[in-house]
């Protein structure tokens, strides 16, 4: 028999028993459904975060922070409990960041501090947990090249020592200032609290004098000089020499191209400091993500084999039910392959249709998911952001995970109705 005849006989076969063929394709349906919307969860949240990685245009950028790598280094505790670590400090200095800037290949570096402050306050209005960028002015600030405009409103920050500011232009969204223009010029007040002394905060107000682009990487900081972000830092930890003992918290080297930036990661790596570039940070996010996916495509897979053991109690109901036709069928000719192959084939179409259903409610569910997300949380209608996304590839590897594993459930009942002995199989009541 042909594949074709297989496929007609098995959809006249479950059109006689039309609610049981319904109920099965319900319960394959829930779980193709619950893995379309969980995987579409991990493909679209992982499409979203290195869409936004590249938007930045980072890959040309190497990350170098003021730890060493060695071997295994054993630490005796306060407590006499003997620990492993695999880092030490290793500070950045100023002469490090110009040994960076001077390696062959590198067109920019930017040296930084980074402080949370507790509160900030403009016009009137306050917000909570801010971040605070320090760099140093002897170095680079800006590694977009001119490409967008980096500052709309105001000027750069004038001098190493002066208490000056830009101010991202999404912080103002998020206070919700609205003539965040009259703001050029005018003071806001930083506020640090350390933990230690919760009733004496360091309050400084300094002088908004540029607006940054909503665009740029530094979109919803406050960038300042390093010596303004030392001072806040310094009082946060109660360490008058914080910088001094430890240097730049951070160092961002540009790479001049993408094909130099690993020779140039090398180079730093042999100066004994920690550097890693954004396509190794990419690597690893691509890493968790198939984790994060599995789990995810995991309970769906749960929800699918319970469904599958539906399917073999159905199939095999069938045999029962039909034993007088397998005879009929084996008597006409039909091989014992035949058999198989027709409840196999039934029990792969029970899977497709099941399979199908869930595609088409995991769909809408993926859509309408990302409606909301778009139109509560997000609420920017220039872009519609797919946090839960459906693929092609996802589509078909849905449908045909549920035919395999309809077929797989249904094997058995197919295997016992090949057995069965014609004869006996005609004269069964």
């Amino acid at each position: 028999m042909k594949i074709f005849n297989f496929i007609k006989l098995s959809f006249k076969n479950l059109k006689k028993r039309r609610l049981r063929m319904i109920l099965n394709m319900l319960a394959i349906g829930i779980g193709t459904t619950l893995i379309m919307v969980m995987l579409g969860f991990g493909f679209g949240t992982q499409n979203y975060l290195i869409e936004e990685i590249k938007k930045y245009d980072m890959f040309n950028e190497i990350s170098v922070v003021p730890f060493k790598k060695s071997d295994n280094v054993k630490i005796e505790t306060s407590t006499g409990e003997i620990i492993e670590k695999r880092e030490l400090n290793k500070k950045i200095t100023k002469d490090d960041v110009r040994a960076f800037k001077n390696i062959k290949g590198v067109s920019a570096v930017r040296a930084t501090v980074e402080v949370v402050f507790n509160e900030i306050r403009m016009n009137g209005k306050n917000l909570n947990f801010v971040t605070g960028l320090g760099y140093d002015r002897d170095f680079d600030l800006w590694f977009d090249n001119g490409k967008d405009k980096r500052i709309i409103l105001g000027r750069e920050i004038s001098g190493k020592d002066s208490k000056e500011v830009l101010i991202g232009e999404k912080l103002f969204e998020i206070m919700k200032i609205k003539n965040y223009k009259e703001l050029l010029d005018k003071e806001v007040e930083l506020i640090v609290v350390n933990p230690n002394m919760p009733n004496l905060p360091l309050k400084e107000k300094v002088k908004i004098v540029g607006i940054i682009n909503g665009k740029s990487i530094f979109s919803d900081v406050i960038v300042m000089p390093l010596d303004l972000a030392i001072k806040f830092k310094e009082y946060y930890l109660g360490d008058e020499n914080y910088f001094e003992k430890y240097g730049y918290e951070a160092v961002y080297v540009r790479a001049e191209s993408f094909r130099e930036v690993k020779d140039i990661a090398k180079k730093i790596k042999d100066m004994g400091f920690t550097a890693t570039t954004f396509q190794e940070a990419l690597n690893d996010l691509n890493k968790y993500f198939r984790i994060f996916q599995g789990i995810l495509g995991g309970f769906g897979a749960i929800v699918l084999f319970v469904a599958g053991l539906g399917v073999m109690n159905t199939m095999i109901m069938a045999v029962y039910e039909r034993v007088k036709f397998i005879g009929l069928l084996r008597a006409l000719g039909a091989s014992q392959k035949d058999v198989r192959n027709l409840f196999l084939v039934e029990s792969g179409c029970l899977g497709f249709l099941g399979g199908l259903l869930g595609v088409l409610i995991g769909s809408g569910f993926n859509y309408l998911l990302n409606l909301f997300i778009n139109k509560a949380l997000i609420k920017d209608s220039s872009k519609f952001v797919r946090i839960f996304s459906v693929s092609p590839s996802l589509i078909l590897g849905v449908i045909l995970f549920s035919v395999v594993l309809s077929c797989i459930a249904g094997f058995y009942p197919a295997r016992r109705a090949s057995k069965l002995d014609p004869v006996e199989a005609l004269r069964y009541e």
